[in-house]
C-alpha cells in the first residue's frame, strides 16, 4: 500500500508575494503538496478574489495550484436573494441554488484561462458539473499540465437528496440536480477516455477527471443538525 500525501500552502488576498519568495528559496518541491487557492470562500478566511492577486498565483513555477472553484460575486448575489425570500430560514435545499452550478462555471472559466495564460500546473478540486469537464477537456489541448478531481458525493447524491438528507449532503460545490455530475463520468465512458483514477494529480495526460479522492472537509453530526449556513 503506497500512501500519497503532503501539506498544501494556503493562499489569501496579500501573501502571494510571501508564497513566491518562500518557494524561490524552497529547493525540494516535495516539501509541499501545493499551493492551494480558494476562489470562493468555504474554509476560514482564505477567499482569494482579487484578479491581481490570482494573476501572481498563476504564476508561480514549479509547484502545482488546486483551486476551489466557485464564484464569490454569484454566491453573495445568491444568498442575498434566498434571505429576502426566505428571512434567516433558509431551506436546506436552497444550497445548491445559492452556490449554484453557474458560480462553478464562471469560476472554472476564469481558472482556465489564467492557466493557459500562464502556463500553471492547475488542479481543479471537486468537479460538480458536466460543462466544467468538458472545458477542462478542451483547455489541456493548450495546457496539458491541467488536471481535476471529483469525489464519490457527486456521483452518489443529487439534488432530490436534500428533502430526505437535508444537512448530511450540503458540502462546497453543492451537490445539484439530478444526473448533472453522473454525467461527468458517463460522457467519458467510450474506448478512448475511460475513467481510471491515479493517485497523483497528473494522471493520465489526456484524461479530464484524473482523482476519485474522499470528501475532503468533515463535519460532526452536531454542526450537521445546525440551521442553513452558506459555507
Amino acid at each position: 500500500c503506497h500512501a500519497n500525501w503532503g501539506f498544501h500552502i494556503g493562499a489569501d488576498n496579500v501573501n502571494a508575494d510571501n508564497i513566491k519568495e518562500y518557494l524561490e528559496r524552497c529547493h525540494d518541491s516535495r516539501a509541499f503538496a501545493s499551493v492551494k487557492v480558494f476562489m470562493g470562500s468555504s474554509t476560514g478566511n482564505m477567499l482569494v478574489d482579487r484578479q491581481e492577486t490570482l494573476d501572481k498565483l498563476f504564476s508561480i513555477s514549479g509547484s502545482r495550484i488546486f483551486i476551489h472553484s466557485e464564484d464569490e460575486a454569484i454566491i453573495k448575489a445568491n444568498l442575498a436573494d434566498a434571505k429576502q425570500k426566505f428571512g434567516e430560514n433558509i431551506p436546506m435545499r436552497e444550497h445548491e441554488n445559492i452556490r449554484s452550478r453557474q458560480a462553478c462555471i464562471r469560476s472554472s472559466i476564469k481558472a482556465l484561462e489564467l492557466a493557459m495564460k500562464h502556463g500553471t500546473a492547475l488542479h481543479i478540486c471537486h468537479i460538480s458539473t458536466a460543462e466544467e469537464v468538458e472545458m477542462i477537456r478542451a483547455a489541456k489541448q493548450y495546457n496539458p499540465e491541467i488536471t481535476a478531481e471529483t469525489s464519490a458525493n457527486y456521483l452518489w447524491f443529487c439534488d432530490e437528496d436534500y428533502d430526505r438528507l437535508g444537512s448530511r449532503v450540503k458540502c462546497n460545490p453543492a451537490i445539484n440536480g439530478q444526473g448533472r455530475a453522473a454525467q461527468c463520468i458517463e460522457r467519458r465512458r467510450d474506448r478512448h477516455d475511460r475513467l481510471r483514477p491515479r493517485s497523483t494529480p497528473e494522471g493520465r495526460k489526456g484524461e479530464a477527471i484524473s482523482l476519485l479522492p474522499v470528501r475532503n472537509a468533515f463535519h460532526t453530526a452536531g454542526s450537521r443538525r445546525a440551521a442553513y449556513r452558506c459555507r
